[in-house]
């Protein structure tokens, strides 16, 4: 079944468990449930049966049911930490923040007026940060009353705009890039205060970076594209020095790319012109993985819930965390 987001909640107050199907349209093709190891019907496969009931009145505890949720944004955003799903609606008529947690209860959140969310990360417990043009937002998603503003991150200079941002080591340290030619990168540190420890610049002039992720092995990746020879590229780099530890080639394309943080330290490359998508490990092995329709970002929740977000909608799926990714 699918609903739209404004339903979630009288929707659930009416089910048993809050439990929402997926439409057989909605389910993923058939070389993506082999890459993520779904089964038909969206079910758990083998190595999660032992621990969820496969009935229709199945409890499913710490994941989300599987669901569909209509939420159109020119905007994909999406982030996750370890209670809650946050996303955006941005259209003509509405633009709002909205968090989800673990039984599909919504909060929203307006923000400010003339802000363009390019991008989100989780900060610490039930936090995130929103990265705009020229500025970057907290909020506490278990409230979600309020966007903070960071005062201490702002553009080094005034023409200067942000592209992308990330978080490790426990959150507290970020990374920013710029959206310029010969993009540099910052990277900054969360004592009393933000702080500043480093801008690096780590492409020419005549190349961008489009997006940065970092894993838990403290290894940066950034999507980068070359205005001389039209190509895309995924570098892989130590964090703390940006020194480059592989390049891999991407497929020529008309839009950025983008990167998510999957299962083991791998990244899932994608763009909003194709339904290609990209599964590369640190040591630059890809694995090629097709989807109905481009993505427009991707996130993991509690490791097994995969959330892929479309331009018209938003779906999660079980999946088993040692399989994504293997045929």
């Amino acid at each position: 079944m699918t609903v739209s987001i404004d339903e979630i909640n009288p929707y659930i107050m009416q089910q048993t468990n809050g439990q929402l199907s997926l439409n057989e349209g909605d389910v993923p093709n058939t070389q993506l449930k082999g890459q993520l190891s779904l089964n038909e019907g969206d079910v758990p496969n083998t190595q999660l049966k032992g621990q969820l009931s496969l009935n229709e009145d199945v409890i499913i505890h710490d994941l989300i049911s599987p669901t569909t949720l209509y939420i159109q944004s020119s905007e994909g955003i999406l982030a996750v930490s370890n209670d809650y799903v946050l996303m955006n609606e941005c259209t003509k008529r509405r633009n709002r923040l909205i968090i989800l947690d673990a039984d599909l209860n919504l909060k929203t959140l307006r923000p400010l007026r003339k802000t363009t969310i390019l991008e989100a990360t989780h900060c610490g417990h039930n936090r995130f940060l929103l990265l705009s043009e020229t500025q970057v937002f907290i909020i506490d998603a278990k409230n979600m009353s309020s966007m903070e503003v960071i005062k201490e991150i702002i553009p080094y200079e005034p023409s200067k705009v942000f592209k992308s941002c990330c978080t490790y080591g426990n959150d507290n340290l970020l990374y920013l890039c710029y959206a310029a030619w010969g993009t540099e990168v910052e990277r900054w540190k969360k004592q009393s205060d933000w702080e500043l420890v480093k801008r690096y610049v780590p492409v020419n002039d005549t190349e961008y970076i489009s997006n940065i992720k970092v894993n838990d092995n403290d290894v940066l990746a950034m999507t980068i594209y070359n205005s001389i020879t039209d190509q895309w590229r995924l570098e892989i780099c130590v964090a703390e020095t940006l020194s480059k530890l592989k390049a891999t080639a991407l497929p020529t394309s008309q839009c950025d790319y983008s990167l998510s943080l999957v299962n083991y330290n791998r990244w899932l490359i994608y763009n909003g012109c194709s339904n290609n998508l990209l599964l590369v490990d640190q040591s630059g092995t890809k694995q090629n993985i097709s989807y109905i329709k481009p993505i427009k970002n991707v996130a993991l929740f509690r490791r097994n819930n995969l959330i892929l977000r479309t331009a018209e909608k938003l779906l999660i799926l079980i999946i088993a965390d040692e399989e994504i990714g293997k045929s």
